[in-house]
């Protein structure tokens, strides 16, 4: 915001002789005055030009007070909050921290004493053995993944970059040879060895918690859909091979497997087991009614009719399950693998916990 003429000649107006008359008059303006003083004796001197991106800003400052220009000439009072941080008033109450030669401001931008250079980051970068892309115009970037999946990004200072289509994603570009980003990838100028392999995720799972269908779509170009029991759909990606994050919950899911996951489990505590309908491998039929070998009681399989699976033990305990191979039975409640003697007509299940279930 702009501010007039006026307002600025009244900002920088400073008339000590004024402040003496009125200090006679009211001792308690004076010792307000000799506060604001002491207080102007410990704030920063910040004065001058400064840079943001190869351009000029600009700071006046007359004790604890000052005017601020940014680089698109826009004008704003400002003041010392303390020794070493200033509030902008009408830039929406940014504050920034002074550390020496540097003020780093709230809304993530930085100016400096000294002109930073903008590197030139365009062209093919790799990350691991795949190719990148990053277009250049000036300070706004152009970002695209292995994947093919684009985004706007800009340089925060000379090393810093930041993602806003990603998230905002920031990176630290070292050398102008990396790219070292925030969430553990890394691109560099020149191939390097293959990456870790990425996840094909089944279309349907099912609930933990009440049974329901879940869904994952992909859009061919790393990005995810998830579909919630509820019908509530959120965006996502994978941000490594044994996790998920759905951008509009605000949740990051982990895999329980970087090969072929069966189980997704969400910050938010819930729970999704792949839906046996959609895997690749062939399940067989259990029995309903099962011996316990330890003690002759009676345990019991169900299926939930979404490819889903319910144990029940011999106490009447009971936990959901699905079929992680097509030899093995996983119990997601009682946190156990069960082993099948066959593929084709399964007559035992030996629970990883050492007990046995015979047909």
């Amino acid at each position: 915001m702009n501010l007039s003429l006026e307002a600025i000649g009244s900002w920088m107006q400073s008339s000590s002789a004024t402040n003496r008359r009125r200090n006679k008059l009211n001792p308690t303006l004076a010792a307000d005055v000799n506060v604001l003083e002491h207080r102007a004796l410990l704030a920063a001197d910040v004065s001058g030009t400064w840079y943001i991106r190869g351009q000029s800003t600009n700071i006046q400052q007359s004790g604890t007070e000052v005017l601020l220009t940014n680089e698109s000439a826009q004008v704003t009072t400002g003041r010392f909050i303390n020794g070493n941080q200033i509030v902008a008033d009408q830039w929406g109450g940014i504050i920034g921290t002074v550390s020496g030669d540097r003020i780093s401001w709230s809304n993530n931008s930085v100016w400096t004493r000294t002109q930073e250079a903008i590197p030139n980051i365009s062209g093919t970068w790799y990350f691991g053995n795949q190719g990148t892309t990053i277009s250049q115009s000036g300070t706004i970037l152009t970002l695209t993944n292995e994947q093919g999946t684009t985004a706007q990004g800009r340089f925060l200072s000379g090393t810093q970059i930041i993602a806003d289509g990603w998230d905002g994603l920031r990176g630290t570009v070292v050398n102008n040879g990396t790219i070292a980003w925030v969430n553990g990838d890394t691109w560099t100028r020149a191939p390097g060895a293959p990456n870790p392999s990425t996840p094909t995720l089944a279309a349907t799972w099912t609930a933990a918690a009440n049974g329901g269908t879940a869904r994952v779509a992909s859009d061919g170009h790393g990005g995810l859909t998830f579909t919630s029991v509820s019908g509530g759909r959120s965006g996502g990606y994978l941000t490594d091979s044994t996790h998920v994050y759905a951008s509009a919950w605000g949740l990051t899911g982990t895999l329980n497997s970087s090969s072929n996951p069966s189980r997704i489990t969400w910050s938010n505590g819930s729970v999704w087991n792949v839906n046996s309908s959609s895997s690749s491998f062939a399940v067989p039929p259990l029995s309903a009614n099962w011996i316990a070998a330890a003690n002759g009681g009676t345990a019991r399989v169900a299926s939930d009719g979404n490819g889903g699976l319910i144990f029940t033990n011999t106490s009447g305990s009971r936990s959901y399950g699905y079929y992680s191979t097509g030899t093995q039975v996983y119990a997601s409640d009682w946190g156990i693998t069960g082993t099948l003697n066959s593929a084709t007509n399964p007559t035992r299940i030996t629970w990883s916990n050492g007990s046995v279930w015979n047909a």
